[in-house]
């Protein structure tokens, strides 16, 4: 477990310790790259817009399990 005095402070050393942590997904660290590279107010548009359309496909595929798992 990580000590809290260990644990980044800053944003920026938070975003740096998700890249660099070898768990996470190469997708998170794409979008983090992408979203550093961006104007703020670009990047909370979009956060936004990826927030409703991934909640909602996450909702339907989870759906979908729960659907197949009650047929068998």
């Amino acid at each position: 477990m990580t000590k809290a005095d260990d644990a980044p402070q800053t944003n920026d050393e938070r975003i740096a310790w998700v890249l660099a942590h070898p768990r996470m997904s190469l997708w998170l660290k794409a979008a983090l790259e992408g979203a550093r590279k961006c104007h703020p107010v670009e990047a909370q548009n979009d956060l936004e817009i990826l927030n409703l359309l991934l909640r909602a496909y996450v909702a339907e595929g989870l759906g979908a399990n729960v659907r197949n798992s009650n047929m068998t």
